[in-house]
């Protein structure tokens, strides 16, 4: 749907898609992410931003967005541990600073199920 290859050229990110793309009652834009187990937080954040990447450059609908999200089972851990929740967002305890997209302004928001 947003046009990004199905895989990556070595080195790249370009393939990288976050699960779903949907639109809120507020009919703006709202990328997200689905993990459970262990949780690779750069992996989740290079989808998203890949994601945001493609709308911004290929479709002209950053500014549409509303929210990107990561969907996490209840009780799975992060690796590398320097990464938390914090606030309901997605929060690097090394940085002291909640975690954004490659390139964009946009937090993290994290929705535990």
């Amino acid at each position: 749907m947003l046009d990004i290859p199905r895989e990556s050229r070595t080195g790249t990110i370009e393939g990288k898609a976050p699960d779903f793309l949907s639109v809120s009652s507020g009919h703006k834009l709202i990328l997200s992410e689905a993990k459970g187990g262990t949780i690779n937080a750069r992996e989740v954040r290079a989808q998203l931003s890949n994601a945001m990447a493609a709308l911004r450059d290929k479709w002209g609908l950053a500014g549409d967005v509303q929210r990107v999200e990561l969907i996490m089972e209840q009780g799975a851990k992060f690796d590398p541990k320097k990464f938390t929740v914090k606030d309901g967002y997605l929060f690097d305890s090394d940085a002291r600073k909640n975690v954004t997209l490659e390139g964009f302004n946009e937090f993290i928001m994290v929705i535990r199920l």
